[in-house]
């Protein structure tokens, strides 16, 4: 679906509940950049600012906005899963 052939042979998608204050940022992360989250929070968000452009207010509102991605839009949805 993103054009990268790794081997996966499904992807699940979803969106974030908010079960962990950090899934907002991990799900546009990967959305957005396609880059791994490595559970830095602030990590995550500079690596969100710097694609684009150095913006960090868009990088927020990127973030925030991963909650409301699924109206219609399955396309930019991304599931993790947890261990609790």
């Amino acid at each position: 679906m993103s054009g990268r052939q790794n081997g996966d042979l499904a992807f699940m998608f979803g969106y974030p509940a908010t079960k962990h204050c950090d899934c907002e940022i991990e799900a546009a992360l990967m959305l957005m950049t396609g880059k791994p989250y490595e559970y830095s929070t602030d990590k995550a968000m500079k690596q969100l600012a710097d694609h684009f452009g150095g913006n960090v207010e868009q990088a927020e509102q990127e973030a925030a906005d991963t909650l409301v991605l699924l109206a219609g839009k399955f396309s930019r949805t991304y599931c993790s899963l947890y261990s609790s």
